[in-house]
């Protein structure tokens, strides 16, 4: 005959989004030290399979069971755990079900943060460049530096005179029929434009996405009304 608070504890798992009550459940079956012979647990079918630890409370030792991944969602189809010791502990399986909705969640940390001294990914990029720039002029105050290198900073090029005192140099970039070649070699003058979409393209973006990227693109040019442009004496209106 089945116990009342076996029953209770079986009401509990079967009640859809039931995920506290499961833990309270398999909590009372712990405290009063019930004998489980047999768990019948819901799972989805089309889950991959996930190790449910079991943890023999008087021993404390751990084996692990292949069982598909808990669903709570209720299904037709059952998976059979058979049990012969007391006071197991199911506290996993039950954070198993809790964990299905993080399954698909794609997370973006920063791999220069330093969140541990309050310093976001965004901080550290400026603090960084704050380095770069006074160790940029103190170079140029002290080692006569002859050779800056930047990049995605065309209009850098394209803002300052042509009759100034600078050789600009790029590394070439061959589009053919919409496709870009990479020569890498060094020649005269300033990048034309920066390749940006492209690359994303060569790197297996979507074709939509690169076509949105792109409308956007062309959208914002014409839109913009700042910019850099030079007058007839190379200066820059």
């Amino acid at each position: 005959m089945t116990s009342p608070l076996l029953i209770k504890c079986q009401q509990a798992l079967m009640a859809p989004k039931g995920y506290s009550a499961e833990l309270d459940g398999w909590r009372a079956l712990c405290h009063e030290d019930q004998a489980i012979s047999t768990l019948q647990a819901r799972y989805q079918q089309d889950t991959a399979n996930a190790k449910l630890r079991i943890v023999r409370k008087k021993l404390q030792v751990g084996w692990c069971v292949e069982v598909p991944q808990a669903s709570p969602v209720l299904d037709a189809t059952f998976q059979l755990i058979q049990t012969t010791t007391k006071s197991l502990r199911y506290r996993t399986a039950a954070l198993d079900q809790l964990n299905l909705d993080l399954n698909h969640a794609v997370e973006q940390v920063g791999a220069s943060d330093d969140l541990a001294s309050d310093r976001s990914t965004f901080m550290v990029e400026m603090q960084e460049t704050a380095t770069i720039l006074h160790q940029v002029v103190e170079d140029l105050l002290t080692r006569h530096t002859r050779l800056l290198f930047a990049t995605h900073f065309t209009e850098l090029g394209r803002s300052m005179a042509p009759s100034s005192p600078v050789a600009y140099h790029h590394m070439q970039v061959v589009v053919d029929g919409g496709s870009l070649v990479f020569s890498h070699r060094v020649v005269p003058g300033v990048a034309s434009a920066s390749y940006g979409i492209e690359v994303a393209a060569l790197a297996g973006c979507p074709a939509h996405v690169v076509d949105r990227a792109k409308a956007l693109v062309s959208q914002q040019q014409q839109q913009s009304t700042v910019g850099f442009r030079l007058d007839e004496n190379g200066l820059t209106i």
